[in-house]
Formats: C-alpha cells, structure tokens, sequence
C-alpha cells in the first residue's frame, strides 16, 4: 500500500502543477501517450521472464500511473458539458464502478486478472478518445489558462478547500484502518460496506433528482459526522473484533459519500468559476492520498500495530478508482450543492 500512497502523491502534484503550467501539453500527454504505455507495460508484466524489479515497475507502478491519468482525463471530458449532464454522468458511473470492481474481484486467477485489466483499460481508453472528438473547447474551463486566470483559480480553490479537507480526515482515519490488524474476512466486510455506500449514495441522489431539486452542504454532512470521527480517534487504535469492523465500515461508508460529494463540487466549481476541472480534482487526490498515507504510517503507534509486536494480520492495496468525489462551501461557510 505504501508504495501505492507514494505513487499516488507524485502522480497528482506533477498534474496540478502541470495543469497551471500548459493545460494543452497535458490534456494531449494524459490522452494519447500515458494510456497506450500504461497498456503496453501491463501486457509486458505478464511475460514469464519479467521478475523482480521490472515486474513491479511493468505491472503496478507505470498502470498505476496510467489509471490516474485515466482518471483525470475522464474528469476532464466529463466536466465540459454541461452542468445536469456532467453531475448525472458522475453519479451514473460511481453505480457503473462498483458493478466492474465485483466483477474484477470474482476472478483470482493472476492471468485472468492481468486480461481483464488490460482490457477495461483498453475499453476506458478507447471511451476516452471518443468523447474527446465531443469536447467544447471554447468553454472557459478549456480555453482559460492559470497564469491568465489566476484570481479565479485562487477563488476557486478558496471556496471548496475546507470540504477536501473534511474528506481528506475520513481518509486520514481510514489509512489507520488499513495499517491495524484485521483479518481477511473483516477486511472484505469493510471493503464492501464502502461500495456499497457509493453505490447507493448516487442511486438516491439520482432517483430525488428526477423529482426535487437536492439541496446539503459538506459543513452539514461533516457536523452529523463529527461524533464519528472522536469516537473513532479514541477507540479505533484500541478497538478489536465487532466494534472495530463496524466502526471502520461506517469511516468507510461515510468517506464514499464525501468523496463522491467533493468530486461533483469539484465539476460545480469548475462552472462557476471557468477553471480547470483536472486542476481541482488534482487537488482533492492529492490532500486525500497524503492523509491516507499519513494515517497508514500514524498507525504503527496504535497498540495493534507492529511496533507494539504484534504484526497485522493482512494488508490490502486499495484499488486506484477512476471515479471519485463532492461538496460546496464558500469563505464564511458551506454553500449548499444543487442537484
């Protein structure tokens, strides 16, 4: 998981910084070049005489990197249509999501599964480019630049960095989680109680849409789940057996709301202001993974962790999302989000 963390932290600060630099340069490196390498090194892992170091660089690091990439491109075509169809496309594809991780989790196989990821890659690709022939360039999340614009992007990120910060805690506590010893079993209940969440989190959210405009703000969300976080900072490093697997579900469950929430805040801003929609969610990535990593390392101090000799029971990788997260807030509060 570790190296996952580092990789995820490097991938994110490159592309916010290479967003603000040459937006252009970006958009055709993380459409036409990381996918086809990402593709081609994860085929090459599967060689019989890749080993060693070159396995882990061929068949984790460089696809890795290639789903980011995927992942923000993806962001990026969505967030310039237009405003209804860019949140319903998000809510859509997070119920899409949870549907291919169960069917991804039903094979254990290393060369089914190295099959099939090469071929959803192929497949996200291959989406990607088509809807990238759709692109509105003249919209001002395509066309504006950070250097041209820069008291947009500064009031952008003014206006929804409290609501990262709020998500990056509940992922601060989960890298907790995945540090402290939990057996496979528990794990998998875990895993599981947050995809669920994100599958029916968006299919309400859709389903009131049809019928009433969706009003709530991330302050709200957070304030309902403030106990949570104490209860959980207290107890979950001395917690074990039932308490801890359903202490750690509802983290999990409630950090798959705010991550979905921050992400069509990110697509909402992004609107409102005429910035880049890759420069915000760059930005959420990055503050969530670092207190992920953050909450993975702290870990080792709880008295389930290593340091105490007593070694977890399983460490699982979290699976890189090409889907994420929403929220609203302005300087002096929470701006309610519409949907």
């Amino acid at each position: 998981m570790a190296w996952g963390i580092v990789i995820g932290i490097v991938t994110s600060a490159a592309v916010m910084l290479w967003c603000s630099l040459s937006r252009r340069s970006l958009r055709r490196f993380g459409m036409q070049v990381v996918p086809p390498i990402a593709l081609a090194s994860l085929v090459l892992s599967g060689l019989p005489v890749v080993q060693g170091s070159a396995q882990w660089v061929l068949g984790i690091a460089i696809p890795v990197i290639g789903s980011y990439t995927l992942m923000f491109s993806w962001f990026y075509v969505v967030s310039l249509r237009d405003i209804e169809g860019s949140l319903m496309t998000l809510l859509f594809a997070w119920v899409v999501s949870f549907f291919v991780r169960t069917f991804f989790e039903s094979f254990t196989g290393a060369a089914v599964t190295l099959a099939i990821s090469a071929t959803l890659m192929s497949v996200c690709w291959g989406l990607l480019l088509v809807q990238a022939r759709q692109l509105d360039l003249t919209s001002p999340m395509a066309s504006s630049s950070f250097s041209a614009n820069r008291v947009s992007y500064v009031h952008g990120l003014a206006s929804f960095w409290r609501s990262v910060l709020y998500c990056g805690t509940f992922a601060f506590l989960g890298g907790v989680v995945r540090f402290l010893a939990v057996d496979t079993t528990a794990m998998t209940f875990i895993n599981y109680s947050s995809a669920l969440a994100g599958l029916f989190a968006p299919i309400v959210l859709m389903a009131l849409w049809r019928f009433r405009t969706v009003r709530y703000n991330i302050d709200g969300v957070f304030r309902l789940a403030f106990p949570l976080i104490v209860v959980a900072l207290g107890i979950l490093p001395f917690a074990a057996g039932i308490p801890f697997v359903i202490l750690a579900a509802l983290l999990y469950m409630t950090y798959s709301f705010l991550s979905l929430s921050v992400q069509a805040l990110s697509i909402q801003i992004s609107h409102d202001y005429g910035i880049d929609p890759v420069f915000c969610l760059s930005f959420q990535t990055l503050v969530c993974v670092v207190a992920q990593g953050v909450g993975y390392l702290l870990g080792a101090c709880a008295p389930a962790g290593e340091s105490f000799g007593v070694p977890p029971l399983c460490r699982h990788r979290p699976r890189v999302g090409v889907l994420s997260r929403l929220g609203a807030l302005r300087h002096a509060g929470a701006a309610p989000l519409a949907i």
